[in-house]
């Protein structure tokens, strides 16, 4: 099925059956039968077919957009195959840069595989709320939620998450759920701090599906908090609402002790990336590859 993505997102970006096909020296009744595959696999339409062209539906738009960076993802991995394998005879001091939600709930439960796996790596993490350039010259790998531009930087995406609401399975039960956004009116939400240290006295949130926006006035809360993983410490102890996204509370939406509200409303949107410069160590690699698995296992 791999395959067969890797030809949609060749279909997507040339806008052609053709001209996708002979790139990849196929044939275009093989090409087209293979998106027909793909699409039979998944249970949905990618592309609407007419006489002489074709449109891309809007889940295949979805796709493509989960999915652009696989054929990149798939090159960098295969290159740098030979230089991992060697990893026993690998030592060195990683620098790594992350924020503290990402550090404490999704890096931390696995570090004592990676330090046993690697006992001549010395990994060093600093947490960093501002992450929109690079932090320091001291600093080896980046782990950002954006984009991080840079002439001699490479951003490998990891993937998107969206800020969205929680709360305790207590506060729940005694205060009930939001089932409707004008609900949430009626109930305590940990507010957040902006860039020059001010409440955000209106937030906008968005519907996933729908892209519907709706303003939540914020301007009588007396709580507000700029960090993720301290809006679930507090949030889960207070009767309080608390804004975090899906991975820092995985373990406890699996376990029934945090609640969703509003699973398809969002603040905004998360796109990780793992930033380095363009040439990375064998050092490096096994931690961009660790990095990866921390992400795959707290999906």
């Amino acid at each position: 099925m791999v395959d067969n993505i890797i030809l949609f997102l060749h279909l997507c970006e040339t806008k052609n059956f053709s001209v996708s096909a002979s790139l990849l020296n196929l044939q275009a009744s093989t090409f087209s039968r293979r998106i027909k595959s793909l699409e039979d696999k998944l249970g949905k339409q990618l592309i609407v077919r007419t006489s002489k062209t074709f449109e891309v539906t809007d889940f295949g738009n979805y796709i493509y957009n989960q999915f652009k960076h696989l054929p990149d993802f798939v090159d960098y991995t295969l290159e740098r195959y030979d230089r991992v394998v060697k990893t026993n005879q690998i030592s060195g001091a990683i620098s790594l840069a992350c924020g503290e939600p990402v550090a404490e709930k999704i890096i931390t439960p696995r570090l004592p595989e990676f330090l046993a796996k690697y006992p001549n790596i010395s990994l060093n993490i600093s947490c960093i709320n501002n992450m929109s350039k690079w932090p320091s010259e001291n600093i080896d790998i980046v782990l950002s939620p954006a984009y991080v531009k840079g002439n001699n930087l490479l951003n490998r995406f990891v993937k998107t998450e969206y800020m969205q609401l929680f709360c305790s399975a207590d506060y729940a039960i005694k205060n009930g759920t939001p089932q409707e956004i004008d609900e949430l009116k009626d109930h305590k939400i940990i507010g957040m701090v902006d860039d020059k240290f001010q409440p955000m006295e209106f937030v906008k949130v968005s519907h996933l599906d729908s892209k519907k926006e709706h303003i939540l006035d914020l301007r009588h809360n007396f709580l507000n908090i700029n960090s993720g993983i301290q809006q679930y410490r507090i949030g889960n102890s207070l009767d309080y609402l608390f804004c975090t996204f899906k991975s820092i509370v995985n373990t406890e939406l699996k376990n029934g002790t945090v609640i969703p509200i509003l699973p398809n409303w969002s603040f905004y949107e998360l796109n990780f990336h793992i930033v380095t410069n363009k040439k990375t160590s064998s050092e490096e690699d096994i931690v961009i590859d660790f990095l990866y698995h921390c992400f795959r296992l707290s999906s």
